[in-house]
């Protein structure tokens, strides 16, 4: 049966394709062309040439009386009538003779014409224009007119612009034409309805609309006898649609036989996901029936390198989890992008090596707590059977990523690591630290435990399938400079920086680059929204959270004003997007710096100022009284540096209005103290102890004064805000 119906589907796509303009009658809906229920006389079907199609039952029809090509599925064919022998292939032409022959009354003209009688077009309109309609002229009648001859000293010498030959109708050429344009072809809404004219004088030869000058009049009656005239030449001006639809690139459709050859790397996929167990043979049973089963998905694609070269094709076999009907808790936590500048800065202070791995096929090495059923690939069902029952947390699954995460931490802790509290992907022992993001997964270890280091290596390649990849040059984007000899560590995104302005085209009209990231703090909120701006819009400003979380608390301020507009931006917020990325264009060279201590081990210092080294660890708050002119709130923000990197910062709006300097001030120093208890909780968990007092550094007086002083008193002689006057 399945294969007489496709026999049968594939003579019926063949005779399609084989009858290309054929005649189609198209039946015009109701709201097709704006047909009004008074039109009486409005065409409801047109006849038309079948040009193409869309699918089986969509076809792409040329209607001659439009002057354009439909998809529509309401049309009847006549195939045994093509475009070529149809009559109705002049349409083209007639619908400009039409424009300038008004009725068929008219007598054919009979003139000789040779070469030296022939205007060309430009000549003849200019002589249209520039004749005079004499008295002695509106005697002639027009027929008279259409008799005589072109004055020869009127008549341009041929040229090469003149237009060729004209040729006189035959009978069989004027047979031809004959029924292309009617006599009389009512029209409602112009009111050219015949009317009887009488010879008597009275009311009904007055001839109603707007009158028109005698010269306009007179060109009319010009232009009607040089019909013939426009009618020849009319093909060679206006090409017909016909023409045109041949010179279209027809669409191309690849059939089975002719689709590329797969990729290769599918079958090492699948061989991957048996020997590590993902799938086992099942039956089709009642009980499999009734169970929720999945299909299967190949996604191919390309890796690159982190300086854009290609490195391999990759297929990757994943489950239709968006199709999941019962699933539990998904979530999966991530590294802390704070967490990871701590520990390259105190790597960098203690010459600690970080060695990075890749966990090839990650999600394949935890196992599915439940019964899940999986529909065979196509081109395996012979080799496995019709339903597999999944074994592992194949990529796609919604719950793949925590049961990966709760893999890795528990052979991790079975290591003989601990796991850091309250830091998600971070376990520490005396001798090893280990942080992890999905599947990157980096080890720092000094020197002198590389011997353990290695013993912990052999194990964990036992226990995944892992790629070394050296020391850590690359993590998540960020590219990590050392340089061992001089205790120094950079983190810098110059690469990302390049890839959105390349891929955006921000540079485009640029001559000079901002030397601040945001020129105009206060912006409006705009109130036409348009999709193209916005989507562009926030595209940029999500591209600069990325970076400004990681490696640049400068637009860390800018990131958080650009973020109020991203329902509602306009031109002005695009260009501050955009004027903020011109920024970082021009200091994308800018990193983050941790260095080694000064020999005395009392504080980090900074070359040029010796004599006032900044402590090893400390954080600083501050505030911006009422900049927000719209609400009136202030805006905070802190910073914390260990071994002269900046490890955490944050800069935002806050979330009440404050009534003086001092209470927005105390808001930040509040915000900046619970950052700093947290540091000092890990710090102790890592065991690293810094042996100085950690300060946070506040620049308003009284604010420190209340936190300082035992007995808590507020004054201020500024101006408060009062929201009630707003």
């Amino acid at each position: 049966m399945s294969t007489s119906k496709s026999s049968w589907l594939d003579s019926y796509r063949l005779q399609i394709t084989d009858n290309i303009e054929a005649r189609a009658q198209w039946h015009v809906p109701e709201n097709g062309l704006d047909i009004k229920a008074a039109d009486k006389t409005e065409p409801r079907a047109h006849i038309g040439y079948l040009v193409g199609y869309d699918s089986s039952n969509i076809y792409r029809v040329w209607i001659p009386t439009l002057d354009r090509v439909i998809r529509t599925r309401d049309v009847i064919f006549k195939w045994q009538f093509s475009y070529k022998d149809d009559k109705l292939n002049n349409i083209t032409t007639n619908k400009i003779t039409k424009q300038e022959v008004e009725t068929l009354d008219l007598e054919q003209p009979h003139f000789t014409a040779t070469a030296d009688d022939l205007y060309t077009t430009e000549q003849l309109d200019q002589h249209l224009e520039e004749m005079e309609i004499s008295a002695a002229y509106s005697d002639r009648s027009p027929m008279d007119l259409t008799k005589g001859t072109m004055s020869p000293s009127r008549s341009p010498s041929p040229t090469n612009s003149t237009i060729a030959v004209l040729q006189r109708p035959t009978p069989s050429m004027e047979s031809r034409h004959a029924y292309d344009i009617p006599g009389y072809l009512p029209d409602r809404h112009n009111n050219n309805a015949l009317q009887a004219l009488h010879p008597d004088i009275g009311d009904h030869n007055v001839i109603t609309g707007s009158r028109r000058s005698r010269a306009k009049k007179g060109q009319d009656r010009v232009s009607s006898n040089f019909f013939t005239y426009y009618g020849t030449f009319a093909t060679s001006l206006h090409p017909t649609l016909y023409e045109k639809i041949t010179a279209i690139t027809p669409k191309t459709r690849l059939h089975r036989d002719q689709m590329p050859e797969p990729p290769k790397r599918f079958k090492d996929e699948m061989d991957d996901c048996w020997k590590k167990g993902c799938f086992e043979n099942t039956k089709v049973t009642l009980f499999t029936a009734d169970a929720e089963t999945l299909p299967l998905m190949w996604v191919y694609t390309n890796k690159f390198d982190e300086d854009g070269y290609f490195l391999k094709a990759k297929a990757r076999l994943v489950v239709r989890g968006d199709l999941q009907t019962q699933w539990g808790d998904t979530y999966a936590a991530t590294l802390a992008a704070k967490t990871f500048r701590a520990l390259v800065a105190m790597s960098t202070k203690f010459g600690l090596l970080m060695f990075q791995y890749d966990a090839m096929n990650a999600f394949l090495n935890a196992r599915v707590p439940k019964k899940l059923y999986c529909n065979t690939p196509e081109g395996f069902t012979t080799q496995f059977g019709a339903l597999l029952l999944l074994r592992r947390a194949l990529y796609g699954l919604k719950e793949a990523p925590l049961l990966w995460y709760q893999d890795l931490a528990n052979t991790l802790q079975d290591l003989g690591l601990k796991q850091i509290p309250n830091t998600p992907c971070l376990f520490a022992n005396n001798s090893l630290i280990v942080f992890f993001y999905v599947d990157d997964i980096v080890v720092l270890v000094h020197p002198s435990k590389l011997d353990i280091y290695k013993e912990f290596q052999d194990k964990l390649f036992k226990k995944y399938k892992l790629r070394s990849m050296g020391q850590l040059n690359w993590f998540l984007g960020i590219r990590v400079v050392r340089d061992i000899s001089q205790q120094s560590t950079w983190l810098i995104q110059d690469a990302f920086i390049d890839k959105v302005a390349h891929k955006y085209n921000l540079m485009e009209g640029a001559t000079t680059l901002p030397d601040f990231p945001m020129a105009e703090t206060n912006l409006e909120p705009n109130t036409v929204v348009d999709k193209a701006l916005k989507k562009r819009y926030q595209q940029l400003v999500g591209s600069l959270a990325y970076i400004s979380v990681f490696t640049r608390p400068d637009i860390s301020l800018t990131h958080s004003i650009l973020s109020r507009y991203l329902n509602n931006p306009g031109e002005q917020h695009l260009r501050a997007a955009i004027h903020a990325w011109r920024f970082l264009v021009k200091t994308r060279n800018f990193a983050l710096k941790a260095s080694a201590l000064t020999p005395d081990n009392t504080g980090y210092s900074i070359p040029g100022t010796a004599f006032n080294p900044e402590p090893i660890f400390f954080g600083a708050a501050d505030a911006s009284f009422a900049d927000d002119l719209s609400t009136r709130r202030s805006s905070d923000g802190y910073l914390f540096k260990l071994f002269g990197m900046p490890i955490d910062w944050k800069a935002t709006k806050q979330r009440s209005v404050t009534k003086s300097t001092t209470e927005a001030e105390l808001y930040a120093l509040s915000h900046a103290t619970s950052e700093f208890i947290w540091w000092n909780n890990l710090f102790d968990q890592l065991n690293f102890k810094t042996d100085i007092t950690p300060v946070i550094y506040c620049d308003n007086k009284q604010t420190v004064g209340i936190v300082t002083k035992a007995t808590e008193r507020l004054q201020t002689k500024l101006k408060h805000v009062d929201i009630h006057q707003l």
